[in-house]
């Protein structure tokens, strides 16, 4: 049995590693979309394909070969609260 502290210590572990492989990722794949590099729709909105190949659409993030994995959405002074719609399509 471990103890709180041992896991704690595991977990920052855990957290730093992911960093790293988002950073490491990024300096080869598309992994993000920020206010900078969105493109919008005519409404306004904003659709963000993952795909492991760009499917020639803008937004695109690259898996990275990976078929499994997490996704974090982060709005910042976002004037309304805003409800993201999420898909998995066929290709």
């Amino acid at each position: 049995e471990r103890s709180l502290p041992t896991l704690l210590a595991l977990l920052e572990r855990a957290k730093e590693m992911a960093g790293r492989s988002l950073a490491f990722a990024a300096r080869f794949h598309p992994v993000t979309v920020n206010a900078s590099s969105a493109a919008s729709e005519a409404d306004g909105s904003i659709r963000i394909v993952v795909a492991d190949e760009d499917p020639g659409y803008g937004n695109w993030m690259s898996t990275c070969g990976h078929r499994h994995g997490a996704m974090g959405l982060r709005w910042s002074q976002a004037e309304f609260d805003v409800q993201p719609d999420c898909r998995v399509v066929d290709p």
